[in-house]
């Protein structure tokens, strides 16, 4: 085995276009290979981080093709969604939700902040319990009464909420009252006052 190792070795040396195309070509196929195992590791392997996920789907509006022609799937409709909580029998509960971009203010500068908007059934769905608080109530659905906020524990989430939050109570402006926390490190939740801030119930 040594003898066969030292000779690949003479010969690669001896030509080196053919070693940087087996370098290249073991490069690419690693590279390749770890990257269809992160998505197949994050999509199959890895479970979702949530109690049971397995007993969770995503529902889908199927349009007819006869009106909306190669269109495959449609996101919940409000009005169809409520129809469904209302006759479904197969589910234990539902709840609908989307992720929106909101614009987080009240520093010196204007903040995008990516966000979930929710109906107050969502953590009963996914079964989440807060780490300090409570979650959203019922009556939060309601048109107008939407317009509060969980934080997670995202990476600076508690550093970003808080330095807004100081901005306007040393201000003088009501900014919001704490009412929860969700995860694993401490991080609040408020009611928030704010332009942009939307009920689940809205489109």
């Amino acid at each position: 085995l040594a003898a066969d190792l030292r000779y690949a070795f003479r010969v690669l040396v001896r030509t080196p276009s053919f070693l940087i195309a087996v370098v290249a070509v073991l490069a690419i196929g690693i590279g390749a290979n770890t990257a269809i195992f992160s998505i197949v590791n994050a999509v199959l392997l890895r479970p979702l981080p949530f109690d049971e996920p397995g007993r969770l789907v995503r529902l889908f509006h199927i349009p007819p093709q006869s009106t909306f022609p190669g269109l495959k799937r449609f996101s919940v409709s409000p009005a169809n969604f409520y129809d469904w909580k209302r006759d479904a029998r197969l589910f234990e509960r539902i709840a609908i939700y989307r992720f929106r971009q909101f614009a987080l203010t009240g520093g010196s500068n204007a903040e995008s902040v990516v966000a979930g908007a929710v109906g107050a059934d969502f953590f009963e769905v996914v079964r989440g319990r807060p780490e300090l608080g409570r979650l959203f109530l019922s009556e939060e659905d309601a048109p107008g009464r939407g317009h509060v906020a969980i934080l997670s524990d995202g990476p600076n989430a508690e550093a970003r909420w808080r330095a807004v939050h100081d901005r306007r109570r040393h201000a003088g402006e009501l900014f919001g009252d704490v009412v929860g926390r969700v995860g694993s490190r401490p991080v609040g939740a408020a009611r928030v006052h704010r332009r942009g801030a939307r009920s689940p119930r809205e489109p």
